[in-house]
């Protein structure tokens, strides 16, 4: 009877001591501290900033500027961490960190913002203008619900690449990601013939023909313009027709910079 009395204390302890230790693989594993930086994971939810905002590399004003965007950018919301809200655009699939307090919910946008871009047809990066009418557009269909903003004559655009759009016509992509018609950016060509400029002394005494004279701005009435000149090396002395022939660079930034308009001065 003692053993029998004994053996049940040691079962009834062994009872309790089974009730208080789980197994280790029934065990929960212990709660981490959030990493910085870690954004609360939630659904994602589609919002617009209400206003221009620079996008961060961290939930921080102190941290990496990445981007600028515009007003009324589409952006899908994945979470939270502090006042800062960790942000996909969905058309460049680049993910930053936003300011919470710039950003508002919004219905879920057109089927164009999440449309895979279309591939590239011909590399460029060129610096151009729009014309009177242009409207930027973010995808390449003449769809109206596609349109972001119209674009004032002679505005500059900077073109990363062409693209054939929805309608099976010429787009030109910006750097920023959006998109023109062709027909809508003025591309600088050789002056007509007949002027005295460049490309356009073919049949006078000592002329010239020339073609693919780029960034040409005409400043007088008969054909005077500022151009690149590719043929002449000889910078810094007189050779030209009435034209001033530059570098590429020094074209390039002209044609960029100058508006319809802009005086010209020439000191002889």
């Amino acid at each position: 009877m003692l053993a029998w009395h004994r053996r049940s204390r040691i079962i009834g302890a062994a009872l309790v001591v089974a009730c208080l230790v789980s197994p280790v693989s029934a065990q929960s594993p212990p709660s981490l501290p959030p990493s910085a930086g870690a954004a609360s994971l939630l659904p994602p939810e589609w919002v617009v900033n209400h206003e221009p905002v620079t996008t961060r590399l961290g939930p921080d004003s102190e941290a990496e500027a990445f981007a600028d965007l515009r007003q009324y950018t589409y952006l899908q919301v994945t979470g939270y961490s502090g006042d800062w809200a960790h942000v996909v655009n969905p058309r460049t699939k680049v993910t930053a960190w936003v300011p919470s307090g710039s950003i508002g919910p919004t219905d879920a946008p057109p089927e164009y913002i999440t449309a895979e871009p279309p591939p590239t047809y011909a590399e460029l990066h060129l610096s151009r203008r729009a014309i009177r009418g242009a409207t930027l557009s973010f995808y390449p269909t003449p769809e109206p619900e596609a349109q972001l903003a119209p674009l004032a004559h002679n505005t500059p655009v900077s073109l990363l690449d062409s693209v054939h759009g929805s309608d099976r016509e010429l787009w030109y992509r910006t750097l920023e990601g959006d998109y023109l018609p062709a027909s809508a950016v003025r591309v600088p060509r050789s002056p007509p013939r007949g002027f005295a400029g460049a490309g356009s002394t073919r049949f006078a005494p000592g002329g010239y023909y020339l073609t693919n004279v780029l960034f040409t701005q005409y400043f007088t009435g008969d054909g005077a313009s500022i151009h690149y000149n590719y043929w002449s090396s000889n910078w810094g002395y007189s050779a030209s027709h009435g034209c001033l022939g530059l570098p590429y660079a020094d074209s390039a930034f002209l044609w960029s910079w100058a508006s319809l308009g802009t005086p010209v001065f020439v000191h002889r």
